[in-house]
Parts: structure tokens; C-alpha cells; sequence
């Protein structure tokens, strides 16, 4: 179950104890002055869709992460005159999938002003007077982590704490939301929240979920936020994970939202009911575009969905799309994949480098109940070496049914 906490609490919350709390109406679209580092010491920043199957982040990631220069320390610090709403602290251990955490680790919420928060996580060393300031609220235990309701002003550059890596992300309630091809698996739903987390007889968490529930509808970049003489040099820090690529996509910092109606790009489950799949990361697969380079398609697959394939990344080298031969059924783009043909994939490698995938991907888009294509059937094969070498343009018993 905490595999699937940690990114309960990876956005906006506004607990019980700070609901109540005024908040100055927006006046600008860039209420953050101030980098919330010293971008001397930061090596790059990865944009938003990042995809690491392997740490559970099948689909694209909501927030953006910030990497030091080597042997750097990053002093964070608030970007702006804003509220603290909200502390969870993460105790060494809590993440399964954060195998590289070696101290007790913070997440910050801040709300510069009504329907915006930013939050900061993978805090160290959280600052004492920050500490001192909500030491006497009243907690709410989650599993392992413990979130604070806090109401805490801080002025724009205070010291916040420490870090090495660290997440930026922000919700913007004020915008429309964006056009995933089914709302409702990223919409929250409460009450399945609190069922699904044995909270449904918990007075306080049916205070505080509602504030907690990731808002990927409403998920934006931080960085357009900021005031354009501190947004731009951000910006030109943007990079792959490992710093080895700088980012080249048409909009620079991306989107987590790639979905493309009635077509095989985007996200996908194993699951029929879409209530709360954005907590099932185990259940998806992701069709998605590399978050640097747009023109740069990618499987994102983990160990368990559909299961025969090992966890991972993995490109191919994209073929023609010329109508009628045979070669416009293989590796073909996911957002050209628009009708109920068998579509093949072959020469799978893995993104960061590696031999290729010992067997061939087939795709196959449904229509059930719709005019577009709502289901897609995914098979490995494996030891196929070629698409050419397939005997037959059929599903076999080994595919899996997903879902939009």
C-alpha cells in the first residue's frame, strides 16, 4: 500500500485545520520571484512526464525534479510570499521504491495564493523554525508518513531546508481542466480514497482527503509560475533524468497529459473501473512520448501489466505509415494508430541503452461501446525476433485487455 501512498500525497494539501484559511486571490500568473535554489548548483532540471516503470512511475509524472551539480548541496528555499499549509514528514524506510533515501525526508505545501500550491518534496534537514511552528499541531498518521495541517506565512526567499534531488509540482484549480481521454480515472473520488486506504470510519481523514486527492486534471509546470528573469534560466536547465539530454520537445517543460482520443497514445489500464487508477500505476501502460524529445515514442511497461515483459522504458525506430503495405503495421507512431488493425513493434530496446527486447509487442485498438476506440489488446511474443516472421495477424490467448 505505500508504493501507492507516496503519490497520494505528492500534491496539493490543504488538510481540515487549513481550510478555513484566507488566501489573497491571484493577482498575477507568476506569483513566485525568487528560484527556489541557487541554480549555480543545479546540474539540470527534468521536465514534467518523466517515466521510471521500475520506481513506480508508469505513467507520466505530475511534477518536475531538480538535480544538484556533483558534490552540490541545494538550500531551498520559498519562491515567493506565500502560506504553508501542509507538512508530511517521509521517515527513512516509508518508500519501497525510494531505496536511495538516507535521511528522514519533508513535504512542503505552499499556497501563494487562492486555487495555486506548489509543493516541494524530498526536503532534508527541514528548517528549525519551520519545525518549531507546527511541533504542537495535531498530525494525521497515514500508514508510515505523518501530515501536519499547518498555517504558516513565509516570506519570499526564508530558508525552507535542504535536498539533493527534489520534486517540484503545482495544481492550478483556476484553469480548465486538461483533456485526458477519460476524466474520470484522474478525477478524485473520496469516498473510494478512504475505502481504499481503510480511512471510511475516520472522522479526520474525511476531513483531510478531500484536500489531499492528486489533482492530475489541474497538474501544471511550475516553472511557467515563475517571473520570466527567473523562469527563463530554469528553463535552459531542462534535461533527461541523467542530464545527458537537453530537452528539445516543442513545449519544453511538457506535459504529464499525452493522451490522444480514439488513438494508442496515452495511458492505459488493466482495469475496467476507472475510480482512482491514478493510485494503480501497477495496473497501467503507458504509450506515451519521451519528455524531452516529442518526436521520441515510448513503451512505458512494468513488471506486473502487462506481465511478460520486464519493467522498463523501451523506444523503437519509428517506420513509414504508407497506406496499404505491410511495413504501415509495423512501429508505427502511437497517435496514428486510429483503427482496429494488428499493429507490431519490433527492435524494442531499452531508452537509456541495453540489447533490444528478445521478442516483438502487438497492439490492437477496440471499439466497445463507443465511436472511438476505448479498449486495446497488448501481447508479447516472446523470442520473435521479427514483425516480417509473424504467422498470423491475430490476438492470441497471451494478450492482455486494457482499458482507457
Amino acid at each position: 500500500m505505500q508504493m501507492y501512498l507516496r503519490p497520494l500525497l505528492a500534491v496539493a494539501l490543504l488538510t481540515a485545520a487549513t481550510a478555513q484559511a484566507s488566501a489573497a486571490v491571484c493577482s498575477t500568473d507568476t506569483p513566485f520571484t525568487q528560484a527556489p535554489v541557487d541554480l549555480s548548483s543545479v546540474s539540470h532540471i527534468v521536465p514534467l512526464g518523466n517515466l521510471n516503470p521500475e520506481k513506480g512511475h508508469t505513467i507520466p509524472t505530475r511534477h518536475i525534479y531538480v538535480y544538484p551539480k556533483s558534490g552540490a548541496a541545494l538550500e531551498v528555499r520559498s519562491p515567493g510570499d506565500v502560506e504553508i499549509v501542509a507538512v508530511v514528514f517521509h521517515p527513512v524506510g516509508s518508500d519501497p521504491n525510494n531505496a536511495a533515501q538516507e535521511k528522514d525526508e519533508w513535504e512542503l505545501h505552499l499556497k501563494p495564493c487562492e486555487g495555486v500550491t506548489l509543493y516541494f518534496n524530498h526536503i532534508v534537514d527541514l528548517n528549525k523554525e519551520i519545525v518549531g511552528k507546527f511541533q504542537r499541531s495535531n498530525p494525521v498518521k497515514l500508514d508510515k508518513l505523518v501530515a501536519t495541517p499547518v498555517s504558516i506565512a513565509l516570506a519570499s526567499g526564508s530558508p525552507i531546508g535542504n535536498a539533493k534531488t527534489f520534486d517540484i509540482g503545482l495544481v492550478d484549480m483556476r484553469k480548465p481542466a486538461l483533456s485526458f481521454a477519460n476524466p474520470t480515472r484522474y478525477a478524485a473520488n473520496i469516498e473510494a480514497v478512504l475505502a481504499k486506504f481503510g480511512l471510511s470510519a475516520s472522522i479526520t481523514a474525511k476531513a483531510v482527503v478531500p484536500r489531499i486527492v492528486p489533482q492530475a486534471l489541474y497538474s501544471r509546470c511550475a516553472l511557467d509560475y515563475f517571473i520570466p528573469v527567473i523562469r527563463q534560466p530554469m528553463i535552459e536547465k531542462l534535461a533527461s533524468s541523467d542530464g545527458a539530454t537537453k530537452a528539445q520537445a516543442n513545449l519544453l517543460c511538457n506535459s504529464h497529459m499525452q493522451d490522444i482520443s480514439g488513438s494508442a497514445q496515452g495511458n492505459w489500464w488493466s482495469t475496467s473501473n476507472p475510480t482512482i487508477s491514478f493510485l494503480s500505476d501497477e495496473t497501467a501502460v503507458s504509450l506515451s512520448n519521451s519528455n524531452v524529445d516529442s518526436n521520441v515514442p515510448v513503451f512505458s511497461l512494468n513488471s506486473e501489466t502487462p506481465g511478460s515483459i520486464p519493467a522498463g522504458i523501451y523506444q523503437f525506430a519509428v517506420g513509414p505509415s504508407t497506406a496499404g503495405e505491410k511495413t504501415a503495421f509495423v512501429n508505427r507512431r502511437f497517435s496514428e494508430i486510429k483503427d482496429t488493425a494488428m499493429y507490431c513493434y519490433e527492435g524494442l530496446a531499452p531508452h537509456k541503452g541495453g540489447p533490444a527486447l528478445d521478442g516483438i509487442v502487438l497492439l490492437q485498438l477496440e471499439r466497445y461501446r463507443s465511436v472511438t476506440a476505448n479498449r486495446m489488446r497488448i501481447e508479447f511474443l516472446k523470442n520473435a525476433k521479427s514483425c516480417s516472421n509473424l504467422a498470423q495477424r491475430t490476438m492470441g490467448p497471451g494478450a492482455t485487455l486494457l482499458y482507457r
